[in-house]
């Protein structure tokens, strides 16, 4: 059990494209109903319910940072592209200041910002990863069609 818990958030290594997709869905479903309980619980006044769901979401959100970075290391890139998206979201929410000032600048800005997210949306969904071992270690593909031949 400690092995499982520790790999969720382990940064080394990689994650291959299905696996990528198998636990991004389950973080999500778990995420959605920790929501609903929490505003739930919370809305029934057990406040610290409130509190502890969110702290679960946090941990949940972290899990999830540590697999896209190794599914950045699957495809061959550093975990630092992570930091990246993190600035081109961030860039999202000044480049909201200039909609009204400065309308024509506010829409370069916007299509800039969603050409990123649709390449790292692509780049972490829906293109395989580097074949063979690379500078992250061994392909987990491989991994996973020769623990079934077996």
């Amino acid at each position: 059990m400690r092995d499982f818990i520790v790999s969720q958030f382990s940064i080394t290594g990689r994650t291959s494209r299905k696996d990528f997709l198998r636990r991004s869905l389950k973080l999500c479903y778990i995420s959605i109903f920790l929501i609903v309980a929490g505003i739930f619980l919370t809305s029934q006044g057990f406040r610290f319910a409130g509190y502890a769901a969110v702290s679960l979401i946090l941990i949940a959100h972290i899990a999830n940072y540590a697999m896209v970075i190794r599914r950045f290391h699957d495809r061959s890139r550093s975990g630092w592209w992570l930091i990246a998206s993190f600035g081109v979201n961030i860039c999202s929410y000044f480049a909201e200041k200039l909609e009204r000032t400065h309308p024509v600048a506010f829409i370069c800005i916007m299509l800039a910002l969603a050409i990123v997210n649709l390449w790292l949306l692509i780049e972490l969904y829906f293109r395989r990863g580097t074949a063979g071992p690379n500078r992250f270690g061994e392909d987990p593909s491989m991994a996973h069609s020769q623990g079934h031949s077996t």
